[in-house]
């Protein structure tokens, strides 16, 4: 047997070993034997690869069209506008009457059958109400009911043709600071005015003229005369709020300035409600829960003056004719001491008390009557 590895010079035979380069014959054929697999194995995996992608099932990875870019987020200013623009059509003049006076105030279209939120304190005492449209056309309103002295809040209709109305949010979402739009029908003209700015605090309870007005919205925006009934709105174009009042005298003589009060959105929707689907109040109407009008509260100084038994309680002066009190014999001069067996304090007020029964419940009225203690049956 030959032995080819035998070491040698390039081109030479020696020892019967042939060297080329200083390779030998058994080297190079090495060397060749791998670039032979090597080859081999790069041709079946190119076409391994150009099979797959020759395939149907293109893969992901290989698609070149780049994504689109994304928009920009709105700005806090073309937020503002969107939400006006939203809002504003929704938005109304309330007119009222009363003798030779005419008073304007505001108010929100809510539904497209024709029911407009307002005040109670705007339509009180009226004669007549006339709506203004966003677009100045006039429209004659029925009044359909009020959920005073619980809150602040009365429901008109109109001729519903071509309404928009508007969309409500959840005011359980409303963080002091948060940027608000106010929006009220104009004094100069009957285009709507606007107005910017945070909310100054929320759950705020402020009972005024004898409205109990809980849950309300604390703004800075400024809110003038006419504003009441007007819509308190977000960035997303939500009513969040019913303007009711503007605070500038506290009840301890203190001068203040930008301390406006909403309705909170979520403390009426069942009042909303109740009056759109059954044309009714969702609290009870006894017939002498007005306080001032039907009943006043007692207190040790009106006690003293009146020479009353009790310094706390509900002292009726007023029995509405025909209501669930008046069919009960409830009298003017009667004293109401508490509601289902629970006394009425400077605590629990009388209103206070009534605004958590059910209507259609019957409620028992404990009541002085002179000498007499009397329990008597309500059908609220």
């Amino acid at each position: 047997m030959i032995d080819w590895c035998a070491a040698g010079r390039s081109g030479r035979s020696h020892g019967g070993c042939f060297v080329i380069a200083g390779i030998t014959i058994r080297q190079l054929a090495a060397l060749i034997a791998v670039a032979v697999l090597v080859g081999a194995t790069a041709g079946v995996a190119g076409g391994i690869v150009g099979a797959n992608i020759a395939g149907d099932d293109l893969p992901e990875i290989v698609r070149l069209v780049p994504p689109a870019p994304e928009s920009p987020p709105p700005t806090t200013a073309e937020r503002l506008r969107a939400a006006i623009e939203t809002v504003s059509p929704a938005v109304v003049t309330v007119l009222t009457t009363q003798g030779q006076s005419q008073n304007q105030a505001s108010g929100i279209v809510i539904s497209d059958g024709g029911y407009v939120l307002t005040n109670y304190h705007v339509i009180e005492d009226a004669e007549s109400v006339v709506v203004v449209l966003s677009t100045g056309e006039r429209r004659d309103a029925l009044f359909v009911g009020d959920d005073s002295p619980y809150s602040d809040v009365a429901v008109l209709r109109i001729a519903p043709e071509g309404l928009r109305s508007a969309r409500f949010g959840d005011s359980d979402l409303v963080r002091r600071g948060d940027t608000v739009v106010v929006i009220a029908g104009g004094l100069l003209t009957f285009e709507n005015a606007v107005k910017v700015g945070v909310i100054s605090q929320v759950r705020l309870d402020w009972a005024r003229d004898g409205v109990i007005n809980q849950d309300m919205l604390q703004t800075d925006a400024a809110v003038n005369h006419g504003d009441s009934g007007g819509a308190l709105i977000n960035l997303d174009g939500e009513v969040i709020g019913l303007l009711s009042q503007v605070i500038r005298v506290t009840p301890d003589g203190q001068i203040v300035e930008g301390l406006a009060l909403a309705h909170s959105s979520n403390s009426i929707a069942q009042v909303i409600e109740a009056f759109v689907t059954a044309g009714r109040d969702f609290h009870v109407r006894p017939g002498i829960e007005r306080i001032g009008r039907q009943h006043l509260e007692i207190t040790p100084a009106l006690a003293a003056e009146r020479g009353l038994p009790v310094d706390t309680g509900a002292l009726v002066v007023a029995v509405e004719p025909g209501s669930p009190a008046a069919r009960a014999g409830v009298t003017e001069g009667d004293i109401v001491v508490g509601v289902n067996g629970v006394a009425i304090d400077l605590n629990s007020p009388f209103v206070n008390l009534l605004k958590e029964l059910t209507p259609g419940i019957p409620t028992e009225l404990f009541i002085l009557r002179g000498d007499e203690q009397l329990i008597v049956v309500v059908a609220t």
